[in-house]
């Protein structure tokens, strides 16, 4: 099983894998990790290793955050390392709940991170385009 961590500005995070949790409940490979102003960066990769050492990792761990170069980001890119953790940045519902799915059907970390990747960025729609509204 992929673990998966969401790391966030605040309380995002948490919510977004709450979120995941109610729509899902058998998923069980979500964690998530929020970071507050002013918190030390040793702190929030302690966070973060945390979070990982309590998840059945067992293909991988991916690293999701809210927004490329921010706190949350940065600090999950000290964890890249090849095959074993990805770092993907802009999580989205849709993306976390595709992945929870996907967890089902244990999947590897490699076959993930494109397929989420694409998958997050189909989800963004504007609604009036989809709906044809004029």
């Amino acid at each position: 099983m992929v673990g998966m961590i969401v790391v966030t500005h605040g309380n995002i995070g948490v919510e977004l894998v709450k979120a995941v949790k109610h729509i899902l409940p058998e998923s069980t490979s979500f964690r998530a990790v929020a970071v507050t102003a002013n918190e030390a960066p040793q702190i929030i990769c302690h966070n973060i290793r945390k979070a990982l050492d309590e998840l059945p990792c067992t293909h991988g761990a991916l690293l999701l955050t809210d927004l490329f170069g921010g706190t949350p980001c940065n600090a999950c890119l000290t964890f890249i390392k090849k095959d074993e953790v990805e770092v993907i940045a802009g999580v989205n519902l849709p993306m976390l709940v595709k992945l929870a799915y996907l967890q089902q059907d244990k999947k590897n970390l490699s076959e993930l991170i494109h397929f989420v990747q694409e998958y997050g960025k189909k989800s963004i729609v504007i609604a009036s385009e989809v709906l044809e509204v004029k």
